[in-house]
């Protein structure tokens, strides 16, 4: 066990061991008032002696004479002597010479971190990580693990990199790792701050809040990690979260490091409006960058780096390099990677053609919110494409998309409730959702929208605005809504094809 642990670690700590029984010397020394040489007699005498029942405490344990060791360790371990705290917790961890008791030798190993013994520090993380003894609490197994790191100990430090071994922890929404990396950012660890930074930022496992997402980038930012840093330079630069000042943009991108300044070029490359080919005249000399961050695992920089492969923007055009990418990106969360994907293996680009992974990440980027995903699931089950046809699910999928103003699934809706398909046939809910895509210049939703209005199901026959809807469809190539609008004139007036002439240039089209 790792309690074993003594003779490197320990060595460390005899300076201080010697230090704190001087100056305890000190305190007895002068509250009994006695004279100078007399008191540093005594004081010497106190150090020596609480030195050699340690030495002959520690002694008897290594030979196993269990009883000498605890008649000399326990009153330095009462008199708080963090050496012998971690040695008398040993023994209660152990059951040597005392009973077995877990509990006890957390309470030792505790106060005998706390006293600044690194290897107690240590085993109490590995304790608080593992409940045993205490309550099981990772931000403690943190803390703790950081002190000891802090203090020289690489055992700790090769733990806390465990812990945190990996960026895509954070897209999980999993509740225990959200408190993992909050605790471990409250004791300072800087690793984690970062981490919590984006989760409050993009509201992953957390409500989104802008304001702690600025809190902890400066945090992060001042113990020196160079993506926060960039991150921080970015919002005051543009004003995000924060007032925007130049004077703190410029003094951030020069804290980090040079190695990471094409990050700030990536993040405006994601957040700004502008094309692959515009960005891919951009990145000369930060490919490296691209290829760098997409290994470290972040999934933003590995679906762009497969759109570079996809259309060879400032790299070879390479399909297997794209595919390979876009799979990292997708698994680790990325929602356009997974549509990507699944769009993919449903055309067999870059992958064997496969409607099974299709859906797969089809769904996962659809259960994440993806409207384009939701559609396309939609039609899956729709038309029975890799699935078996089930109207009903397709309906579920459509009114997500729909519900996010997706044109293709409000008229996919639409027409599912004006034909009856796994839905009750309803007139009125096919008229709102296809009104709602034809506001978005939907051409198919306009025709049909036509089509009701001149037949009045749903709504009262009305030929003007049935010829209106004919004349917005035909404007984008519908060669049947040309064909309807001419017929339908035949029935109008000359006065109602002028009133629906003038309608529909000044027809404005809606978003979302």
């Amino acid at each position: 066990m790792t309690e074993n642990v003594w003779s490197p670690e320990a060595a460390k700590g005899w300076s201080r061991y010697s230090k704190s029984h001087w100056t305890f010397g000190q305190i007895v020394c002068h509250s009994t008032l006695q004279g100078a040489i007399s008191a540093l007699m005594i004081c010497l005498f106190t150090a020596a002696s609480a030195w050699a029942n340690f030495q002959a405490g520690v002694a008897a344990y290594e030979r196993e004479d269990y009883e000498t060791a605890l008649q000399k360790l326990r009153p330095l371990a009462e008199d708080g002597d963090p050496q012998a705290q971690f040695h008398l917790g040993r023994m209660y961890a152990r059951g040597n010479g005392v009973p077995q008791d877990d509990k006890e030798a957390a309470e030792l190993y505790r106060k005998a971190a706390e006293g600044g013994n690194t290897i107690a520090q240590f085993v109490l993380g590995i304790w608080y990580e593992e409940g045993r003894g205490i309550p099981k609490d990772k931000g403690e197994a943190v803390k703790w693990y950081y002190k000891a790191s802090q203090q020289g100990s690489d055992l700790a430090r090769y733990k806390l990199s465990r812990m945190f071994a990996n960026s895509t922890d954070i897209l999980q929404n999993n509740e225990e790792k959200t408190d993992l990396y909050r605790k471990a950012a409250e004791h300072d660890y800087s690793p984690a701050q970062f981490p919590l930074a984006m989760m409050y930022q993009h509201g992953w496992g957390i409500p989104q809040d802008d304001k702690e997402a600025v809190k902890w980038y400066h945090k992060a930012a001042a113990n020196g990690d160079s993506f926060a840093q960039f991150e921080l330079n970015l919002r005051y630069k543009y004003g995000w979260g924060i007032p925007q000042d130049e004077k703190e943009s410029a003094k951030w991108y020069s804290e980090a490091s040079p190695q990471f300044r094409t990050l700030a070029r990536y993040k405006e490359f994601g957040w700004m409006p502008r094309s692959y080919e515009e960005v891919a005249q951009e990145i000369e000399g930060t490919i490296e960058w691209y290829r760098t961050a997409a290994e470290h695992g972040y999934p933003k920089v590995q679906f762009r780096l497969a759109k570079l492969y996809e259309y060879g923007w400032g790299v070879p055009q390479d399909n297997q390099k794209a595919s390979r990418w876009y799979h990292a990106a997708a698994k680790n969360g990325d929602v356009d990677a997974q549509f990507e994907l699944g769009l993919r293996y449903e055309h067999g680009r870059g992958v064997r053609q496969n409607n099974e992974e299709a859906i797969k990440w089809f769904r996962k980027a659809a259960q994440q919110g993806y409207a384009q995903a939701q559609y396309h699931l939609g039609m899956k089950y729709n038309f029975g494409r890799g699935v078996t046809e089930n109207n009903s699910k397709a309906i579920k999928w459509y009114r997500k998309a729909a519900e996010q103003g997706h044109a293709g699934a409000q008229y996919a809706l639409g027409w599912m409730h004006y034909r009856g398909e796994g839905v009750l046939q309803d007139y009125g809910e096919a008229i709102k959702w296809l009104h709602k895509a034809a506001l978005q210049c939907y051409a198919s939703a306009q025709l049909y929208l036509g089509w009701m209005y001149e037949n009045g199901e749903g709504v009262s026959p009305d030929y003007v605005t049935a010829h209106v809807w004919y004349n917005l469809a035909g404007i984008q190539g519908d060669e049947k809504a040309r064909e309807y609008r001419d017929r339908i004139a035949e029935k109008m007036t000359p006065a109602q094809i002028a009133k629906a002439q003038r309608l529909a240039r000044e027809w404005k089209p809606a978003t979302k």
